[in-house]
Parts: C-alpha cells; structure tokens; sequence
C-alpha cells in the first residue's frame, strides 16, 4: 500500500468518526446516555475512541490497492454495518426512551433541587411500578423529590440503575461504531471509485 493511499484512508476514516460524533454532540445530543457515573462527555469520548481504533485497525488490515470488486465488497460491508448500526440504533433508543427523564420538571423547578436535566432511571421495583401507573413526576414528587427517592431506592435500587446505564453505555458505543464503520466504507467506496485510484 502506498503511503498516499494509506494516507487517504486514514483521512477517510478520521471524516467518519468527526461527522459521527459532530451529530452525537450536536442535533442527536439527547441520545448520549446521561451516564451519571463518567457523564456524557466521557461516553462520546469512549465510543470516539473505540469507533476510531476499529476503523485504524481495519485500514490497517486492507493493506492492498483497492480494486472494483473491494470497493463492491466494501460497500456491501458498509451497507451491513449499516443496517446493524439502525436495528441497534432502534433497540437503543427504545431503552433510552424508557428509563430516561427529565428532573426536576422545568414547570415547577424548585432551587433545591437544580436546573432540569436528564437522569436515569432503574427499574421499578414494586413501588416504582404501582407508582408509575400515575407518572413517573407525581411518583418522584410523592416520593420527596429525587434525591430522596434516589437515597431510599423508593422506585427503583440502584443496581438497577448502575446496569441500565452499563447497558445504554455499550449500546451506544456498538451503535456508534456500527455507523462510523458504515460511514467510512462509503467514504472509502466514492474516495476509490476514479480511475486512478484503482490503476
């Protein structure tokens, strides 16, 4: 492999992971997962991480030009990984959607208990789910306030909570790189597609 050619994958791949996570960090920032034990930023920063030594270690392992018949092989991957990447994507924001809220609710935000954001929740116990029935916000509120619900583990323990967010983290990061490695495959099949990339 020339070092030019190697030189325009690597670039390919850096332009998948920076347009990945400019997304994630931008209009699709509300399904980083509020990971209350590393925070958001850390979680974008792991799947960055992962999602780019996986696409360096697949340039890495093309060590060959790329003919026709890799860049259809490649596109064919890309379009698998992509199709992967959205059932994922579909799984992930079912759980996002289910156990994450936003406290305390923007219309009765009190200075106890901060500025709205988002939390995690666990799953609910048997409290949380005769609770729940109403709305999570009147089972927090008839609970105390969160911080309370939270100390008591009234709702929900928080082993439950620890493993939906271990559970929501490697989601996102499969989910991540499953889409960073599709966009990269594309990347490469439309770079490599002119005449003289493949003489």
């Amino acid at each position: 492999m020339k070092w030019d050619e190697l030189t325009r994958q690597l670039g390919a791949a850096a332009a998948a992971v920076t347009a990945m996570f400019a997304l994630f960090n931008s209009v699709l920032s509300d399904w980083v997962p509020p990971a209350e034990a590393m925070g958001a930023p850390a979680v974008t920063g792991i799947a960055s991480f992962v999602s780019l030594v996986v696409l360096l270690v697949l340039v890495l392992v093309m060590r060959r030009r790329l003919t026709v018949a890799h860049r259809r092989q490649i596109a064919a991957a890309a379009g698998a990984a992509a199709i992967a990447g959205l059932v994922v994507a579909y799984v992930y924001y079912g759980d996002l959607d289910a156990h994450v809220f936003v406290w305390p609710p923007a219309a009765s935000a009190q200075p106890d208990e901060g500025e709205p954001r988002r939390h995690l929740r666990g799953e609910f116990n048997e409290m949380g789910r005769q609770a729940s029935d109403v709305s999570l916000t009147a089972a927090i509120t008839e609970a105390g306030g969160l911080h309370k619900a939270q100390a008591d583990q009234a709702l929900w323990d928080e082993t439950s909570r620890q493993q939906v967010e271990r559970r929501l983290v490697l989601l996102y990061v499969v989910m991540t790189s499953l889409l960073s490695g599709a966009v990269f495959g594309l990347v490469l099949a439309v770079m490599f597609s002119s005449p003289a990339s493949t003489a």
